[in-house]
């Protein structure tokens, strides 16, 4: 077990290899994973507890991105604890993703009707907000490389969109339930997953002649979240039926390699390496990190750190 780590704790620049950063909600810190697979350790948070109400880093980039109560966002050149403001009048704690390399990013609130996109993080940020057409609410959102974003609507059967930069809604597919998004890196390829007909597809080329292909990966149970490896070799589906991690081949085909977890995991959320994959969100018990790089994937965990308040 790992010493207590105080949650008012200030903000502390790690030494040494990182994995990756991960934003807790439990108490508004900002924290690394120190180490490499197989051998890591959650660090001390780089800013201090209750400064923010959300955030989100990239290693591809080396940024982070945090919110404070006021709706200011705010980038950090990690692991410098040193903030800068690059945008305001933002929704209150809301959801903050990446592109899949870090160069672009987007700000949206669950329920909301608009996307704030954030480019040219790693040059000069340029914001631009996407409004929806009325009564569009948003379930989740992604964006690519390129700045593209796309949406899933609060719909029955769920709409997958492209939104375009005049806030037009440009339909790509439906699922009954969706189990997760995410870019391809580098690419306007997509995944999508079905979490009701277990099914998982390939959206290809999104932006410009679009053409869905569906994906043949027996072992998919209630897909809760969907990811690619950095060279868009493996896509990787998180059940929540039977708690696999599947590691599926986009090159060849072959057989899907799966992964019993030791606990249920609710994201994949990308760390150093090419195939490396936090599985969930710190609490009472450890993390668990999925490295899907090798001929045989391996499941690790971080041991769990005591939160005071």
């Amino acid at each position: 077990m790992l010493p207590s780590v105080s949650s008012k704790a200030v903000p502390g620049v790690p030494g040494g290899a990182t994995l990756g950063y991960f934003w807790s909600s439990n108490d508004g810190t900002l924290r690394p994973l120190l180490g490499v697979t197989g051998s890591a350790q959650v660090g001390q948070s780089i800013v201090a507890s209750g400064a923010y109400v959300s955030g989100a880093a990239s290693i591809p980039s080396g940024l982070g991105l945090v919110e404070d109560q006021k709706g200011d966002l705010f980038s950090l050149a990690l692991p410098s604890s040193k903030a800068t403001l690059v945008a305001s009048g933002l929704p209150a704690a809301a959801q903050i993703v990446f592109s899949p390399l870090g160069t672009d990013a987007i700000v949206y609130a669950k329920g909301g009707t608009s996307v704030t996109l954030i480019s040219a993080l790693t040059t000069q940020p340029q914001i631009l907000t996407l409004a929806l057409p009325p009564a569009v609410k948003l379930l989740a959102a992604i964006v690519s490389d390129a700045g593209t974003v796309m949406a899933a609507a609060q719909t029955t059967p769920v709409a997958i969109d492209i939104v375009s930069p005049g806030g037009n809604l440009l339909p790509l597919t439906t699922v009954a339930q969706a189990g997760g998004l995410a870019f391809l890196p580098g690419t306007e390829n997509a995944l999508i997953a079905d979490r009701v007909k277990n099914t998982l597809s390939l959206l290809q080329n999104v932006s410009t002649s679009f053409a869905m292909r569906p994906l043949s990966a027996t072992g998919i149970n209630l897909p809760v979240a969907v990811a690619s490896s950095r060279d868009s070799r493996w896509a990787v589906v998180a059940n929540g039926g039977d708690k696999n991690i599947l590691r599926i081949d986009l090159e060849n085909g072959a057989a899907p390699s799966i992964l019993s977890c030791s606990c249920q995991a609710t994201q994949l959320s990308s760390l150093a390496g090419s195939a490396s994959f936090q599985l969930n969100v710190l609490g009472s018990g450890p993390l668990w990190i999925a490295d899907l790089s090798g001929s045989t994937p391996q499941l690790f965990f971080v041991p769990a750190i005591h939160l005071t308040n």
